[in-house]
């Protein structure tokens, strides 16, 4: 997941090189997340909620795009892992504008903004 105040430009969401500080060449900081499974499975917490968590616990609230890598045997369309529905619904209470990067690899993806996975959903400018 990447976020930074004041993005408008798609092509910063992909590439970029990481430094020390977790900033990809654009300025974005990326923060990870990975898979929590628990053998009560509504217990378990996806890797996009992981991110969302780790950015918010730091103080991010404004997020650029999110990256989804899954292991050449995903079984999704066309063998890429999507994000569910819990962790949609979740990503759009931050921005339905974000990207989505579905990837298999650096070559192998599928951006969409969030709200082409979700679209007409009720969020947090639903609650004002």
């Amino acid at each position: 997941m990447a976020g930074r105040e004041n993005y408008s430009d798609e092509a910063e969401c992909v590439g970029g090189e990481s430094d020390n500080n977790d900033k990809n060449a654009n300025g974005y900081r990326v923060f990870t997340g990975c898979n929590i499974e628990n053998s009560s499975y509504g217990a378990t917490i996806c890797a996009e909620r992981a991110a969302v968590c780790n950015a918010v616990s730091s103080g991010y609230k404004d997020f650029k795009a999110i990256a989804i890598v899954g292991g050449l045997n995903s079984t999704g369309i066309n063998g890429i892992t999507y994000p569910c529905g819990i962790c949609r619904q979740v990503l759009s209470e931050f921005s339905a504008d974000m990207y989505v990067i579905a990837a298999r690899s650096e070559d192998d993806y599928d951006m969409r903004r969030l709200s082409e996975f979700l679209p007409a959903s009720f969020g947090a400018g639903q609650m004002e």
